[in-house]
């Protein structure tokens, strides 16, 4: 099952970008309008580091499997955005952050 999940090229593309560049950039826009506020900006900081960072493979697989999804593509996509977020996210960090 596993190996049939790896075909979906398009469903693994729209996936990585929506976790690894979408949802922090979304993020990173919510947390320019919350840092007018008094929100301590360490707060800010962490806020800002958990949203680049990609569910782990048992949340996933977990709620997939809820929905009755392709648990397979999960495990993947999961397992494949934590590679890319040590080569991809912590640059993201660098920048976002400064």
């Amino acid at each position: 099952e596993l190996t049939s999940a790896l075909v979906h090229i398009k469903l693994h593309l729209f996936i990585q970008i929506f976790t690894l560049a979408f949802f922090p950039a979304t993020i990173w826009l919510f947390l320019q309008l919350l840092s007018i506020t008094p929100i301590n900006e360490w707060l800010l900081k962490g806020l800002q580091t958990v949203g680049c960072m990609p569910p782990p493979v048992s949340s996933a697989v977990i709620l997939t499997k809820a929905v009755g999804g392709n648990e397979a593509a999960a495990i993947f996509n999961s397992a494949f955005g934590s590679f890319l977020v040590s080569k991809h996210d912590l640059t993201l960090l660098f920048y976002l952050l400064l």
